[in-house]
């Protein structure tokens, strides 16, 4: 029984983020008509920036929260500047900018963070078997 609830909580949860980001694909759309193909960019920056510095002891927690949405928001906007003065210049199809941005941020968290997952001890301690 304790596993099915926590199949459940973990479906909702993950279901809910897939949800916030969808919302966030048709509000960007909806305002600027472009397909923006580096949002998902912007969830992983968040969430390395957060893991990189708890790891490095600079922040945990609710500061790492706070610092992860202001890197994700900072490479939004530059993004959309971006896209912006490509569509106002005549330069590259907004879509092949975003994609392009895209694949230079994960090249720089690639670089920067190496390819390797890091492992992390349990939020609990640690794990037993049953």
């Amino acid at each position: 029984m304790i596993e099915l609830l926590q199949f459940l909580v973990t479906g909702l949860v993950n279901g809910s983020i897939y949800a916030l980001i969808g919302l966030g694909f048709v509000l960007i759309y909806r305002s600027t008509k472009v397909l923006n193909f580096a949002q998902g960019v912007f969830s992983v920056l968040a969430g390395i920036s957060v893991a990189v510095g708890s790891r490095m002891g600079f922040w945990g927690g609710v500061v790492g929260f706070v610092v992860g949405v202001a890197l994700a928001s900072l490479a939004g906007i530059l993004v959309g500047w971006a896209v912006t003065w490509q569509r106002l210049s005549g330069g590259l199809n907004p879509l092949v900018a975003t994609v392009a941005i895209s694949l230079v941020i994960e090249g720089a968290l690639l670089a920067l963070v190496g390819g390797a997952p890091p492992s992390y001890s349990p939020v609990g301690g640690t794990c037993r078997g049953t």
